[in-house]
């Protein structure tokens, strides 16, 4: 008989969420796969109906229902007030603290006036070019968690035209481009039409945005429902083969001689540590370097190595350089031999949805919302 549990989402103010799931209910199946969702808690999932519909967009097995099923052996309570997920044994009654969640990092932790300037940024814009900005969000090194404290701000956003826009016989420029020297600012936007092309495409680089944990602006329902599709749109191939070709190229051009700019380094573990969480868990890895680390076992001394170059990037300028040690450098070296060869005979079964209706309706939705 399948053991069954049911999944509770709760936050004081908002509703509850009960979801089940009529097998594998245990602590090593449920259980687990709970624990793997919210030891990753971007800020946007911190709510029930966002985070209930995330999980349900990952594993279709859990069936929101209105009430409890009462043949639940196990039930887990994931609360967003006291941040932790309990597991309750209905049978006998013992209650477990399976995880303290500890959520990532997001907008709040970037400083005031520059979120400030660059909301103020985004307003001009959407004035000048009569678009809507539906997502807006930091890229690259502050958005991985090492920023040096000279980096840039590599703010990336999603907009949308007013409709007329979209109704010329000629293709228009769909990417805008703003270059602020002064207060060191590199913001790049896409159009909704490109931008869900590319999400049609599993592009990487768009899904790093999307998952963004530094969060400046964001259309509530625009957001919701990119989480939605995301699932049905990864393809975990393509993705693994741009990490993999991220770190070779790092280990080509910059790591073959003794000293490099840190940032070089922590670019090519990047880049094969997501590779490494992709075909383990088929969907897109953490943005934030530490978290990724969290999801990579190793060596208590590699993983205090790594995260020394990490303080490192952090304290020193974008452009320092230093020695990595011998054995950092055995082990990307080891791990990169291992996962070419993973990479090389990876043929996952990918089930294929053609969502080009759903999108075509979500892109008209946004686009007469900004008429």
């Amino acid at each position: 008989m399948a053991t069954r549990a049911n999944v509770i989402i709760k936050k004081t103010g908002e509703e509850t969420v009960i979801l089940y799931h009529h097998y594998d209910g245990y602590p090593k199946g449920v259980g687990q796969e709970l624990v793997r969702y919210l030891s990753y808690l971007p800020q946007y999932l911190l709510g029930t109906r966002a985070l209930g519909a995330y999980i349900h967009a990952h594993d279709s097995a859990y069936e929101e229902h209105e009430s409890e099923a009462g043949d639940a052996e196990y039930r887990y309570v994931v609360d967003l007030e006291k941040m932790t997920l309990t597991c309750e044994h209905l049978y006998n009654g013992s209650v477990d603290t399976m995880l303290n969640i500890n959520p990532v990092p997001g907008s709040e932790n970037v400083d005031k006036k520059k979120r400030k300037v660059i909301l103020s940024k985004i307003r001009e814009l959407e004035k000048k070019k009569l678009i809507h900005v539906l997502w807006c969000v930091e890229s690259g090194s502050r958005a991985w968690g090492f920023a040096s404290k000279d980096s840039d701000w590599d703010v990336r956003f999603i907009y949308v035209h007013r409709p007329e826009w979209y109704m010329r016989v000629e293709e228009q420029r769909d990417v805008i481009e703003v270059t602020d020297e002064t207060e060191n600012l590199d913001m790049v936007g896409w159009e909704l039409r490109k931008a869900l092309r590319l999400f049609k495409q599993s592009n990487p680089s768009l899904l790093e945005w999307i998952n963004s944990p530094i969060i400046y602006h964001q259309d509530a329902l625009f957001i919701y429902w990119m989480h939605r599709l995301e699932p049905a749109l990864y393809n975990p191939i393509k993705n693994v083969h741009h990490y993999l070709s991220m770190a070779t190229k790092h280990n080509d051009k910059y790591l073959q001689k003794k000293g490099f700019m840190l940032k070089k380094y922590l670019y090519f573990l990047r880049g094969l540590l997501a590779v490494k969480f992709i075909m383990e868990y088929r969907f897109a890895p953490p943005v934030e370097f530490e978290t990724l680390l969290l999801f990579s076992p190793m060596e208590s001394k590699i993983r205090d190595a790594i995260l020394d170059i990490v303080r490192l990037k952090r304290e020193g300028k974008e452009h320092d350089e230093m020695a990595v040690s011998d054995v950092l450098q055995e082990y990307g070296e080891n791990l990169m031999t291992e996962w070419e060869k993973a990479v090389a005979e990876y043929h996952p079964e990918i089930v294929k949805h053609d969502l080009t209706e759903v999108l075509d309706k979500f892109m008209y939705q946004f686009v007469m919302k900004n008429s």
